[in-house]
């Protein structure tokens, strides 16, 4: 059943969580102190800084709360640091050309729903990893670790770090769509604690 109007923040919230705090989790696992650390089992030592991941994502938050939807030019103005997380060309805060260039993310989301029975390891290896920082090369795997972990916040994003690549950006992506899916308190509370607190412009 698709959420009420009056439902949307408080799933945009939860959503929120789970994408930072499985941002700052993924991101952790670049950290060269941290390589003995298990992907399947291990907790990296806190604190856990979140990426540029979570800071477009909570710009794209607080503007759906101030505005109710999308503003490209408020999505556009600075935040933290010059040009903010989000510079003009930015796909969400670019008027103009909106021709489709998603042919090969589709084809990705088409071949990851043949793979469900797979392990990580052979999902990562049809669909990629985000090794090639694109969104080809992310999401139909990040959307495979999500169907596959729906129910299971914590598998879930551990099979974004298992496979390498861009473990912050497949972490996030999961993290939000399993948090938004269970809510925010599928996020264990360890890894909560951990996480970065997030910024304080952050409207809530």
């Amino acid at each position: 059943m698709p959420p009420t109007l009056d439902g949307r923040p408080a799933r945009a919230h939860a959503s929120l969580t789970g994408l930072s705090t499985a941002d700052a989790f993924g991101d952790q696992f670049f950290v060269l102190a941290n390589r003995q650390v298990s992907a399947e089992t291990g907790v990296p030592p806190a604190p856990w800084g979140w990426s540029d991941d979570t800071e477009m994502a909570c710009s794209v938050v607080d503007v759906l709360n101030r505005f109710g939807q999308i503003d490209q030019d408020a999505l556009a103005r600075p935040r933290r640091g010059p040009g903010g997380p989000f510079r003009r060309d930015h796909p969400l805060a670019r008027r103009g050309d909106r021709r489709s260039r998603g042919g090969g993310r589709r084809r990705g989301l088409k071949r990851s729903m043949r793979l469900l029975s797979k392990s990580p390891r052979d999902a990562a290896h049809e669909l990629g990893n985000g090794n090639r920082i694109s969104a080809q090369d992310a999401v139909p795997y990040a959307l495979w670790a999500a169907a596959t972990g729906l129910t299971d916040y914590e598998a879930a994003v551990r099979a974004c770090v298992m496979v390498g690549g861009d473990m912050d950006t497949t972490s996030a992506i999961v993290g939000g769509i399993v948090a938004a899916h269970l809510g925010a308190e599928a996020v264990p509370a360890a890894w909560l604690e951990a996480r970065e607190p997030l910024p304080g412009w952050l409207g809530r």
